[in-house]
């Protein structure tokens, strides 16, 4: 079958606003596929929004609207993988989302440590260029790897990452995909 956006910026908005008006008091609304990029956003390419969705003007009017309702909005991020066909290592990920649409698991391409720096800042600038925005790590938590062309330990990449992911938590918030006690301080 074809595929089809699941919910837009305006619906994802009426959602919310419903929510409220029905005594639900705090909303964290977790976002995932808001990109072009679909599920994978990772890359500064990757967080142009979904014209599909609403593009960059149905974002702005859905992040206004959640702010207006003092709630608040968390965009699907990864950091650790890219779809990017130019990687080697790639891995097969099931995803929630996925098994809801009977879509196949998503093929990700592991990034060099080198890349997770620039993967957090891309998430950073697109929260922070946002109102309300959080970023929702999606492969962090449950996703940690040797790099062993960057002679990097698996727990070398767990420090890599808790020493620089907190500038997500100051932008406007982090969430965890999965329970995550290793990077719980930062979220």
């Amino acid at each position: 079958t074809g595929k089809e956006q699941l919910t837009t910026f305006e619906n994802a908005a009426e959602i919310t606003a419903l929510l409220k008006s029905r005594g639900v008091r705090n909303i964290a609304l977790r976002y995932s596929g808001f990109s072009v990029a679909g599920l994978s956003a990772s890359t500064k390419k990757s967080y142009k929004p979904s014209a599909v969705l609403g593009g960059k003007a149905g974002l702005d009017a859905m992040c206004e609207e959640i702010t207006a309702q003092a709630n608040r909005v968390y965009f699907d991020s990864n950091i650790l993988t890219t779809d990017s066909k130019t990687k080697t290592n790639s891995v097969l990920l099931y995803d929630k989302t996925s098994r809801f649409v009977g879509y196949m698991p998503s093929e990700f391409y592991l990034e060099r440590v080198g890349e997770i720096n620039n993967n957090i800042s891309s998430a950073y600038s697109f929260a922070a260029s946002n109102e309300s925005a959080g970023v929702c790590l999606n492969d962090g938590a449950a996703l940690l790897y040797s790099d062993i062309n960057s002679k990097k330990t698996r727990q070398e990449l767990l420090e890599h990452l808790r020493s620089n992911i907190s500038s997500l938590s100051v932008s406007g918030g982090l969430m965890l995909d999965y329970p995550s006690v290793y990077l719980a301080d930062q979220a």
